[in-house]
């Protein structure tokens, strides 16, 4: 199918050479007749390339000629979501992640803070990445959905995102009743994230035994200040390119991740 538009197929027909296609009425309830058109099967090119036709609303039928045996549908052009470009106050032109910031904030994945802003360099919370995660993976509110967090409690804002990541086994608390949504979110706790998202994903990510860990992450000086749970994750961003470590050298683990670094990192994996 073409992927300029999304199309979205209401019947598919092989008829007879003749003039006439008639859908089911029931496809009439749940579509915009305006945009309903034949198309063909190209078997040449692998597309649905289009015939036209002409809808008569009152009998419910669409009319078109048809030239030749082929696989033919009944299809409805939908344009695809306009994307917002948005920008921020305080979100320089010259900002290294000025394009990934508004990408994302044109995806709704980055909305911001209430006076407009989105403070670039500032950390970001253990909540605010996860919220950030949920959206970037466009995942579902899942009904029932709950935590064992005490520290995570229905009508907190968060608390439906942080219900679906735990749900979809995206993210880990401190314990199993302690999330600490306010911390900081550091480094290396993203990095984890984002390997368990690329999972979520259905990509497949290189399994590293210790030594290739080790060959990864030895060429950075702080490479030590990495805790023992989050080497795998740290090598496996790093191997994915999906992180990048420092101008002196560091990889800075135990660094917050700031908002910037997030879309920077968050926007490879759309």
């Amino acid at each position: 199918m073409d992927l300029s538009t999304l199309r979205r197929q209401w019947s598919a027909l092989t008829p007879e050479l003749k003039r006439q296609c008639f859908p089911s009425r029931s496809f009439f309830k749940a579509t915009n007749e305006d945009n309903l058109a034949a198309y063909y099967y190209n078997e040449k090119t692998g597309k649905w390339d289009k015939i036209g036709g002409k809808v008569d609303k009152k009998t419910k039928q669409v009319s078109c000629q048809v030239s030749h045996l082929s696989k033919y549908a009944l299809m409805e052009d939908i344009a695809p979501p306009a994307e917002v470009k948005t920008s921020f106050p305080d979100l320089p032109a010259n900002h290294w992640a000025r394009e990934a910031i508004e990408f994302m904030a044109g995806k709704g994945i980055i909305k911001g803070y209430e006076n407009g802003t989105c403070r670039p360099d500032n950390p970001v919370t253990r909540a605010e990445f996860t919220t950030f995660l949920v959206r970037a993976l466009n995942l579902q509110d899942v009904k029932g959905a709950a935590t064992s967090f005490t520290d995570v409690k229905p009508g907190d804002w968060c608390y439906q995102m942080i219900s679906s990541a735990c749900h979809h086994n995206l993210i880990k608390g401190y314990s199993t009743e302690k999330f600490a949504p306010d911390d900081q979110v550091t480094r290396e706790q993203v990095a984890a994230m984002i390997l368990r998202a690329l999972a979520f994903k259905g990509v497949t990510v290189e399994s590293l035994n210790e030594s290739k860990i080790a060959e990864i992450l030895g060429p950075f000086n702080d490479q030590q200040k990495i805790y023992a749970w989050a080497k795998a994750g740290m090598a496996g961003a790093i191997r994915q390119n999906i992180m990048k470590g420092y101008p002196d050298g560091s990889i800075k683990p135990q660094n917050a991740a700031t908002c910037a670094q997030s879309a920077a990192m968050l926007k490879k994996i759309l």
